[in-house]
């Protein structure tokens, strides 16, 4: 579904060596071998704010922060909120670690919400791909068992 999703973004490329990885997949192993194989290139890790403040929780989370800089997306909570990371918050930060804020238009819908509407017969065609859309259809993915 994500080579659908991306087929029409010019330049984009789908990297499936963590599916290929056997034994446990790190970020830290992800961006080591990125690191190697593209020395001149600025890595960027997407996470959300979430997932930011969970990082001391990462194998090698300050490692992650020397190779990458951490680029923190936020999504509008249905109040129209957006819970705020501070970097300042994490434990024994290393110096030149880098965060950056990235500024899109945030959706008020999870992945997990998407999934939901699906099991409940409610088309998500305007909230996905078309292409992942007619995927998810075709599979028959996150629909109960009983309702195929």
């Amino acid at each position: 579904m994500v080579e659908l999703a991306f087929a029409d973004v010019p330049g984009a490329r789908v990297d499936d060596r963590e599916l290929e990885r056997t034994g446990p997949s790190y970020t830290l192993d992800t961006l080591r071998e990125l690191r190697a194989e593209n020395p001149d290139a600025q890595l960027l890790l997407v996470l959300g704010a979430d997932q930011g403040q969970a990082l001391p929780q990462w194998h090698g989370w300050q490692e992650i922060l020397s190779i990458a800089v951490v680029c923190i997306a936020y999504r509008a909570s249905p109040s129209g909120s957006a819970g705020q990371f501070d970097p300042q918050s994490l434990p024994d930060v290393p110096s030149g670690a880098r965060f950056e804020t990235i500024e899109f238009m945030p959706m008020t819908l999870s992945a997990t919400e998407i999934r939901e509407r699906i099991r409940q017969g409610e088309d998500v065609s305007g909230l996905v791909p078309p292409a992942v859309a007619r995927y998810i259809a075709q599979h028959h993915l996150y629909t109960r068992p009983d309702d195929n």
